[in-house]
């Protein structure tokens, strides 16, 4: 019945005019998907920030947002009052980071070396697969003191990345498997920063040792 010109343009139509002669059926891919959501609005009498896919009119789908009210007039007839908001590009970007996110996941999980990181107070915040293996399940929340075998220095070693320090610090630690069993780990420590390049913890990788040490010694 009526419409601005941001509404018209979000769904590929010239003027408000030419979108008048149109029949909203149109703006779906399926004629049942306009009878669903009149159903559901009968039901609710409203949708808020209601997401889906809208059909422009050459075809291309949009994702909007839609904000609408089923208004009952005097003489039992209805109409609808609402607005939409166009987030095609927010739900492409969400999906190329989904993507990523998911490629990104397996990799880590395919690595075979300890990957972890911890945050300003050298507490375990994440670790992949083969630090879950390693360290435990529990391991998440946990300072990584809690691990460390015998007297050490770790710490006081990689400190400067905690102060802001961009390089990578290597060192040896012995830790205690989830077994129980006392390993020594090659660490490669490099610090972690925020968007306003404030130190945020540290992320590091490590390598089991023990059998090379073993056999140097020997």
């Amino acid at each position: 019945l009526d419409c601005n010109e941001s509404f018209t343009r979000i769904l590929g139509y010239d003027s408000p005019e030419q979108m008048q002669a149109a029949n909203a059926v149109s703006f779906y891919q399926q004629p049942q998907e306009r009878e669903e959501f009149l159903r559901g609005l009968r039901e609710k009498g409203a949708f808020t920030n209601l997401e889906r896919h809208l059909q422009r009119r050459d075809g291309a789908m949009v994702w909007v947002i839609e904000n609408v009210s089923l208004i009952r007039e005097e003489d039992g007839s209805s109409v609808l009052e609402g607005s939409i908001i166009d987030v095609t590009e927010r739900k492409k970007a969400e999906e190329t980071l989904r993507q990523l996110s998911s490629r990104q996941n397996a990799i880590l999980a395919s690595v075979p070396d300890i990957i972890a990181e911890v945050d300003e107070n050298k507490v375990y915040t994440w670790l992949n697969k083969a630090g879950l293996e390693f360290f435990g399940e529990d391991a998440i929340g946990k300072n990584a003191q809690f691990f460390f075998e015998g007297e050490q220095k770790t710490f006081a070693l990689v400190q400067p990345l905690f102060s802001g320090s961009e390089e990578i610090i290597y060192l040896e630690s012995y830790q205690r498997r989830r077994d129980g069993e006392k390993r020594l780990l090659a660490w490669w420590c490099r610090a972690l920063k925020d968007h306003n390049g404030q130190v945020a913890g540290a992320l590091s990788t490590a390598r089991d040792i023990t059998e090379r040490k073993h056999a140097e010694e020997a």
